[in-house]
């Protein structure tokens, strides 16, 4: 997939970002969750990409990001075409 980080955002992109602040929710599975259900608001909406830009140091979310389907853009920014 060729994918170019785009400087301004257009009006079919999206960031998102959340945060499971509880320790026993934490590898339930529900950031996966979380990131489809936003995904599929995102596309009703128009939306046709989705950006991401997790702390470099929270591997647990950016392992999250990768398996569904976001790939690394630039730096610390991922990126999914919806």
């Amino acid at each position: 997939m060729d994918y170019h980080f785009k400087q301004e955002y257009s009006k079919d992109a999206y960031e998102i970002g959340f945060c499971i602040g509880e320790e026993e929710y934490l590898n339930k599975g529900i950031g996966k969750i979380i990131i489809e259900k936003l995904e599929e608001k995102i596309s009703e909406m128009g939306g046709k990409e989705i950006l991401a830009d997790p702390d470099e140091e929270n591997i647990v979310s950016i392992k999250t990001f990768l398996s569904n389907g976001f790939i690394k853009i630039k730096n610390h920014a991922y990126g999914k075409k919806i």
